[in-house]
């Protein structure tokens, strides 16, 4: 007995299932023998459909994908880089740009007409001088390396000197020192005042420095007693006193002591420096 295609498939759920009596499982494979539609949907049933074969050509567009995605993360990676290093180079250009405005040519400024000086002098006879930078208090900092910033000239009675800085964080200075007088080969007893003048960019506009050096003579003794004494004055353009907040009532009260005493030495200072740039003025 042969089953008709439509009795074989109604028949393979229970063969599939194993539910089915022996007679009609042997009737059934008789039928998938010779009938491949209905063993493809036994297979089914199974799921054992088989996929169709994927050719190179088939892969290809897939491979030309791969190939895009991969190219345009490495196209990601250099725009990443080309944008971080422009960022870099913005910020270090802004920076030195900020620099060269608010350092250089302010301290340029102070330097123009003048030629810097190199690191010795020599007068007349050839005898030759080393040049030092200083600090603000005119602390020697050490010789002369660079010529190319540093700057010094004397004028009406007082010694100018300016350090231009040739790059971010270099040595910078401003300073006026009244002319240093020659040593007397016989010291008497006297009072001799210095002064020295920096400037400030923020708080106050002139730092003055006032160092008194007094020589008295000692009864019964061939050398003289000296006592220095050196106090430091803010003032702001106004030529009006400025206080730092540690000062306490009597530190202020004695430091107007000594700026009323010694006011004419303080103004005669930074008229010397206004009158040398009078842009100090002007602006």
């Amino acid at each position: 007995m042969k089953l008709s295609c439509n009795v074989a498939r109604d028949l393979l759920p229970l063969y599939h299932d194993g539910v089915c009596s022996d007679e009609s499982r042997a009737l059934v494979e008789e039928h998938l023998d010779g009938c491949p539609d209905c063993a493809g949907i036994l297979k089914e049933l199974q799921g054992e459909v088989e996929l169709p074969h994927e050719s190179p050509d088939d892969l290809a567009p897939l491979e030309q994908i791969r190939r895009n995605v991969k190219r345009g993360k490495k196209k990601a990676w250099l725009r990443g880089i080309a944008a971080a290093l422009a960022v870099v180079m913005t910020a270090v250009g802004g920076w030195y740009g900020w620099w060269y405005a608010n350092d250089y040519r302010y301290y340029q400024r102070f330097a123009q007409g003048h030629e810097p000086v190199v690191g010795q002098s020599a007068d007349a006879h050839g005898n030759t001088t080393v040049l030092y930078e200083v600090d603000e208090n005119g602390q020697i900092l050490g010789a002369v390396q660079n010529s190319q910033k540093l700057y010094m000239w004397s004028e009406g009675g007082y010694d100018f000197q300016v350090i231009v800085p040739r790059y971010p964080g270099d040595f910078e200075m401003l300073i006026v020192n009244k002319t240093m007088r020659p040593i007397p080969k016989n010291i008497v007893p006297g009072r001799e005042i210095d002064t020295w003048l920096s400037f400030g960019r923020e708080e106050y506009a002139y730092h003055v420095g006032v160092k008194v050096t007094t020589r008295t003579a000692v009864p019964g003794q061939a050398h003289l007693k000296t006592e220095t004494a050196t106090t430091y004055i803010m003032l702001d353009e106004d030529l009006n006193q400025i206080y730092p907040a540690y000062m306490d009532e009597a530190a202020i009260a004695c430091q107007d002591a000594f700026y009323e005493e010694y006011h004419t030495q303080i103004l005669d200072i930074i008229r010397a420096a206004q009158s040398q740039w009078p842009f100090l003025v002007e602006e």
